[in-house]
This record gives structure tokens, sequence and C-alpha cells, in this order.
């Protein structure tokens, strides 16, 4: 929470100033959960305001208000209903939430939840024909990481070796 509320608030963060920050990432994901606090809609505004790159929240239950509130441009929705836990999709509210961002949003989004070497050629023929003129990022981190919860370099060389095979 520290680091979000740093970020939030335009602190340096690790040393860093926004701009310094924005030339190395272009992007940041705020893991925050609207429902359990501390975080608010106004500080979510607060950081897409500031960031000059995409600032990226997850769509879940939890964030609903997220998706019709937060209107900055830069602000892209990553459709994850197991808030970071790695949990598999249900393909059917996947579906209504990527035909809900396509209708208001018009803007590139993510999905995340259980993606990994076992069902990544389905989402991605399933990414692939829910909006096919919106650009879409799988997010995979949680099958990305080795059972010390740190990235697996090998295992990734694997998930792309087998996908450059398909």
């Amino acid at each position: 929470e520290a680091a979000i509320h740093a970020f939030i608030e335009g602190d340096a963060y690790f040393g860093q100033s926004y701009e310094d920050l924005a030339k190395l990432f272009w992007r940041v994901q705020l893991n925050v959960n609207l429902a359990k606090g501390p975080f608010t809609l106004q500080d979510i505004q607060k950081a897409c305001d500031k960031w000059p790159g995409m600032v990226i929240t997850q769509h879940n239950e939890d964030n609903k208000a997220l998706f019709d509130l937060v209107k900055a441009p830069n602000h892209r929705i990553l459709i994850d209903s197991s808030r970071g836990g790695g949990v598999g999709l249900n393909l059917g509210t996947v579906q209504e939430d990527a035909d809900l961002i396509a209708q208001t949003r018009k803007q590139a989004y993510g999905v995340a939840g259980g993606i990994g070497v076992d069902s990544l050629n389905t989402m991605l023929r399933f990414t692939q024909s829910t909006n096919p003129h919106l650009p879409v990022w799988l997010d995979m981190e949680s099958s990305l990481r080795d059972p010390g919860d740190r990235f697996d370099l090998e295992h990734n060389c694997q998930i792309i070796a087998e996908r450059a095979r398909d």
C-alpha cells in the first residue's frame, strides 16, 4: 500500500521522479481494491492525471466503479475476476466485460486469471474472436513464476517455444 500511495501522491519512488520513471516504464498497474480501501476513485484519477503513460487497474466485482468513473484517456482495464490470484476465468463474464469495453471505452484491454501453457491457445483464440478490432493483452503473471514466487525464465522460454510451434 505504501508504494501505491507514494506513486499516487507523486512522491519520489525509489529515488525517481514521475518523469524519470516514465522514461523507463510506459505503463503501470495499480492493484487496488476499492471495496477494502484505503484507495479511492479520486486517488486513481489523480494517478492517471499525473502519469504520462498507461495506468492499468483490475476490473472485478470490487472495482466496478473504476470502469465507469475513471475517464482518463490513459486508463486501461485488466479484466481479472481473480483479483490477481491466478484463478481460472469464466469466459462468459470475460465476454460481457470485453463487449462493454468495446462499446463504451473503445480501447485496448487486458485479460488475466489462470492463463498458462495449457490455456494460452484457447485464450488467444477467444480474445481474437471477441472483439477483433481492439488490441488485447494477456496477463499470465501467476503462471510465469516458480513456487518461490520468482520470475521463472526457463518456464517462460518453454511457453514461447510452444507458442512458436503453433
